[in-house]
């Protein structure tokens, strides 16, 4: 573990949940953080967040990965972070697929329920982001369970997880992959997937 990020930890939930609230209005607003793909957000996170995401690559942090909140923050790194320091590249997907070991340690030792109620999604989106199918029927269970879990005056934002988890599986059930990855994997498209990415398919 480096010297200089014994709490470093703390910054990154900091930056990327401010002061959780259980409310419409705390989520709509981090929404726009979390998933607004603005390049605004990923030069911040670059020029603030850069070496920690490499620290976190090379393993240099694995000591968070012992309480539930720098654990969260260790994933944040490898599956949030890198997309948004290296957005539609090939490398911003295999540091994510870094996480999902992480997630996978974290969720059964049940640190996903001692977080915020808003933080724990970030738990269950590395397997969401995954091409296994496996790990996609895991996080739509996880995702279900969320939703029953959440309050009522949230459940709508817990719903609107499930649906996009859902939609990640269709294409993973479908495919056994994300076939808007091929071009960056150097994986050659069927004429199936071409098809799927000319009609819009995103994923």
């Amino acid at each position: 573990m480096t010297e200089r990020l014994p709490e470093r930890w703390k910054d990154v939930l900091e930056y990327w949940f401010g002061k959780p609230e259980e409310t419409k209005e705390y989520f709509n607003s981090r929404n726009k953080l979390w998933f607004g793909a603005a390049e605004k957000t990923d030069e911040h996170i670059r020029a603030h967040f850069a070496k920690d995401v490499e620290s976190a690559s090379r393993g240099e942090i694995s000591a968070w990965e012992d309480q539930p909140e720098s654990c969260l923050a260790l994933i944040l790194l490898l599956d949030q972070f890198s997309m948004n320091m290296e957005r539609d590249t090939r490398r911003c997907y295999e540091r994510s697929s870094m996480s999902i070991p992480i997630a996978e340690r974290a969720i059964a030792s049940g640190f996903d329920r001692q977080v915020h109620i808003s933080q724990r999604v970030f738990f269950y989106l590395p397997l969401e982001h995954s091409e296994s199918l496996s790990h996609q029927r895991k996080g739509i269970e996880l995702f279900q369970q969320m939703t029953l879990d959440y309050p009522a005056a949230v459940r709508e934002k817990a719903e609107g997880f499930l649906r996009f988890a859902v939609l990640h599986f269709e294409v993973i059930e479908k495919f056994g992959r994300f076939p808007g990855r091929n071009e960056l994997f150097g994986r050659k498209s069927t004429e199936e997937e071409k098809r799927y990415l000319d009609e819009g398919g995103w994923l």
